[in-house]
């Protein structure tokens, strides 16, 4: 995702995966067991591709 994204938006995006809360929130909306989890790891592959 930050690769089809400007400067702008990889930091907007950034301050999404980096807020707990939101990611907290993204997880229960899901409204699946695993929901948590794998929004845990959609922000963790956002963060690595960002520093690529």
């Amino acid at each position: 995702m930050p690769e089809l994204l400007d400067s702008d938006g990889v930091a907007v995006l950034l301050g999404i995966v980096g807020d707990d809360d939101v990611l907290g929130r993204l997880g229960s909306d899901l409204r699946l067991t695993r929901g948590p989890v794998l929004v845990g790891a959609l922000a963790e592959g956002i963060r690595e591709a960002s520093l690529a």
